[in-house]
């Protein structure tokens, strides 16, 4: 996991140096910018903290004591995955957030360039990096994939480009946005670990990086 962390931020450094070159590229093909203006508000953080916390809290509402065994188990996963969720888009979102107030990166609609920086502005004109939005592409990314790991291969290129979009919406920097993915994807693989070690929702798969979702062996087991 250290060395998925280091890549990541070798890989942010590196992109940084074509922020500009890539931004204009995007940015010159009408129908990713439309797609990107129309959709990029999907991984807003506020709609997700609300939305999976209110999923978690009215699966609590639910009568227990009227389903069967295979039924309360059914709501107990539903409910664990909700939380996980939610854990893994407010946790990240907060380090995003600590990050912005202390980079204060200026955003591209500012004009001032990728390397203009106002530390310690809370100002939403400085809080380019990272991406918000891509934070909570990256969480729900890996959280997708921990729970359906053989969707991998789709759910992966699907996240990455929802994090792209706030670069076709003009709102980010293309590092913001890698650099918000790989916050919100090293966050939520964490805590799936963190909470496999503790047989809450996950469980540990041996050497494997991702831990198994714990509903997917009563399923199988009938």
């Amino acid at each position: 996991m250290s060395l998925i962390a280091v890549l990541a931020a070798v890989a942010t450094l590196a992109l940084a140096a074509f922020d500009v070159p890539v931004t204009a590229a995007l940015s010159s093909v009408p129908a990713f910018v439309a797609v990107s203006m129309s959709l990029t508000d999907i991984a807003a953080v506020s709609l997700h903290v609300v939305g999976w916390l209110t999923i978690f809290l009215v699966l609590f509402v639910v009568d227990w004591n009227s389903r069967n065994r295979r039924h309360r188990f059914a709501l107990g996963s539903y409910a664990g995955q909700a939380g996980f969720a939610f854990l893994a888009v407010s946790g990240s979102g907060l380090l995003t957030r600590g990050a912005k107030f202390l980079i204060g990166r200026a955003r591209p609609e500012m004009e001032l360039g990728p390397a203009h920086f106002a530390p310690f502005d809370d100002a939403y004109d400085f809080g380019s990096f990272p991406s918000g939005h891509g934070t909570v592409a990256g969480a729900l990314t890996v959280a997708a994939v921990a729970l359906w790991p053989r969707a991998a291969p789709v759910i992966l290129p699907l996240g990455m480009l929802l994090a792209s979009f706030r670069v076709g919406a003009g709102a980010h920097w293309p590092s913001d946005a890698l650099a918000g993915f790989a916050v919100g994807a090293l966050f939520a693989l964490w805590l799936a670990r963190w909470l496999a070690r503790r047989n809450v929702v996950f469980r540990p798969a041996g050497d494997g990086l991702l831990p198994r979702p714990r509903f997917v062996r009563y399923r199988h087991g009938g």
